[in-house]
């Protein structure tokens, strides 16, 4: 009873799971709200730079155990930089001091820890914002001294690049394209929710800008909007030009407008019974625009509300969530809902909005936790895992992107070190361990996924997995920067393979370009080829005649296994 309770339990947990899910959390460091806590007061103070290390790597560390694959890490928060830069300037939130160089590069640091853990980094990036009510930067600042031409103000002590200025749109392409140069491991670039502020009025503040670059004679709604799409636009292109394998995407606010004028433009029908802020017209926010225009990979809307009736009925996650699904499928491109755990709810309420996440798309699903404090805090991590997350998983495929992945081949381990060869080498490998009473049975899914590996040696250390050395067996999947993965390759161990059994099972020989089989008591075979293919499995009860192509193949009868060329 109590085995066929555990197996029942395990059916039920994992059947929920989909292929592949696209699951990270938002790490906040305006105002330190999630990291850095530790201000580096001296530059290249090793004390201070291990202790600020160490927390990101606890950060880290609790998201890989509840199985997470990506980190979205706040690296321009107020026009500024989480890493060496020619274009802007160090961000005070590392320092205590715009400007300050911290002594060390926060962003290598972070792509590789992440990368360690078997997690994507994406560098999150506010493009325009230049100060909030609570900040403001020195006149010496950098953006003042060389472009204050650039600077929209506020009523609220506020300030913006001004979107309206080619220059400046130009200008947040060129801090992309720094990033992307200079650190071509980083997974994707992701913008939040700050666009133009609320508090702009109908032609005041940028009226000059409207006056002088407007040469369409568009409605300054209309105008304001086309300035945010021809930024996203520009920095697209320059991704796709520079490195193509970052995805860029976009976290808006969750009620993308109310107004039907907006939804016919589109040829779209509003979500049922949501009411609020209408973004297009206030903040000119027009996801729509991006998507249709294929002008993002993935949109993370921020559906920051709980399911009705815990919520309100005006902003129901129930009906938003699959609004922007239907949104993001109409033209192509990925939806991976951003959600609220500060918000303070039972676990249970972001449980059903993963349940409601992965009913309205069993393809490309994927939940952004905001914030990384909550996580840690409410103990989200040990939740996720135990009733959503059990498995490790790739996120989605970027399916509209050239997708080739090749097989690795030559998959050895000598000791504890797992080696292949790969003739594609941009991308990352995932490793499997599978119960030798399985292998090298074919591997269609994740449950036996140990990690995701980026490597410019193609190896991989297994001394942290001794205990499974004598009872799996490994293999290896390359996986490009679209997330196609591979036909997984075992292991074969080459001794076992070119050195005669004392004591063998079965006798294989070539002839006549046949592989030719002979088992002594009827025995399960499996033959696959060099590259781990398994081309022949099955009982055989004496003698087996397989025709097969020319090549080089392993014979396995139960641990017994010998190359046979043809």
């Amino acid at each position: 009873m109590l085995l066929l309770t555990l197996l029942v339990t395990f059916l039920f947990s994992t059947a929920t799971e989909p292929q592949r899910e696209f699951r990270a959390n938002w790490v906040a460091t305006v105002s330190n709200i999630d990291w850095p806590k530790t201000k580096i007061t001296t530059t290249g103070s090793q004390t201070q730079i291990n202790a600020q290390k160490a927390e990101l790597i606890s950060i880290l560390d609790k998201m890989q155990a509840a199985n997470m694959n990506a980190v979205f890490l706040q690296i321009r928060p107020m026009a500024d930089a989480l890493y060496p830069t020619q274009l802007t300037t160090w961000s005070s939130y590392l320092t205590g001091t715009r400007g300050r160089n911290p002594g060390y590069d926060p962003l290598a640091f972070a792509i590789e820890e992440a990368h360690k853990r078997g997690m994507e980094l994406h560098g999150w990036m506010n493009p325009y914002r230049y100060t909030n009510s609570s900040t403001s930067h020195a006149s010496s600042d950098y953006m003042q001294v060389q472009h204050p031409e650039w600077l929209l103000s506020f009523d609220t002590n506020e300030e913006i690049l001004n979107p309206g200025i080619p220059a400046v749109r130009t200008h947040i392409a060129q801090v992309t394209k720094e990033v992307i140069v200079n650190y071509p491991d980083i997974d994707g670039i992701v913008w939040d929710d700050y666009f133009y502020i609320s508090a702009i009025t109908a032609g005041e503040q940028d009226a000059a800008t409207y006056q002088n670059y407007n040469p369409q004679g568009l409605t300054i709604g209309d105008w304001r909007r086309d300035n945010v799409n021809k930024t996203v636009k520009e920095v697209y292109d320059t991704i796709q030009r520079v490195n193509p394998g970052i995805r860029f995407g976009i976290s808006p606010r969750g009620i993308w407008s109310i107004s039907k004028t907006a939804a016919n433009k589109y040829g779209v029908t509003l979500p049922t019974g949501i009411t609020g802020a209408d973004n297009y017209n206030s903040i000119y926010c027009d996801g729509l625009a991006w998507l249709s225009q294929g002008t993002i990979d993935y949109i993370s809307p921020q559906l920051y509300w709980a399911t009705y009736p815990t919520g309100s009925s005006g902003q129901d996650y129930n009906v938003l969530a699959p609004w922007w699904q239907s949104i993001a499928n109409k033209y192509g491109r990925h939806f991976y809902s951003s959600q609220a755990l500060y918000r303070g709810w039972d676990q249970s309420e972001i449980g059903l909005q993963i349940d409601k996440n992965r009913a309205v798309n069993t393809t490309s699903p994927g939940s952004v936790f905001y914030n990384t404090s909550y996580f840690v805090a409410e103990n989200y991590g040990p939740y996720l895992k135990t009733n959503f997350f059990q498995t490790k998983i790739l996120p989605p495929v970027i399916s509209w992107k050239t997708n080739q992945a090749l097989p690795v081949a030559n998959v050895q381990r000598n000791g504890n070190i797992l080696s292949w060869s790969a003739s594609q080498t941009d991308g990352s490998f995932v490793i499997f361990a599978v119960p030798r009473e399985f292998t090298p049975g074919s591997i269609t899914g994740f449950d036996y996924m140990l990690t995701r590996h980026w490597t410019k040696n193609n190896t991989f250390d297994l001394s942290n997995y001794n205990n499974l050395l004598s009872s799996h067996g490994f293999a290896v999947a390359y996986v490009n920067r679209f997330e196609t993965m591979s036909t997984p390759v075992y292991e074969y161990d080459i001794i076992s393979a070119d050195v005669a059994s004392v004591k063998s099972t079965f006798h294989a020989y070539a002839e006549g370009g046949k592989l030719n089989l002979t088992v002594y008591q009827p025995e399960n075979v499996v033959i696959y080829s060099a590259g781990g293919i398994v081309v022949y499995q099955g009982m055989v009860q004496d003698k087996l005649i397989v025709d097969l192509p020319r090549g080089v193949y392993l014979v396995r009868v139960k641990s017994e296994i010998k190359k046979i060329i043809l």
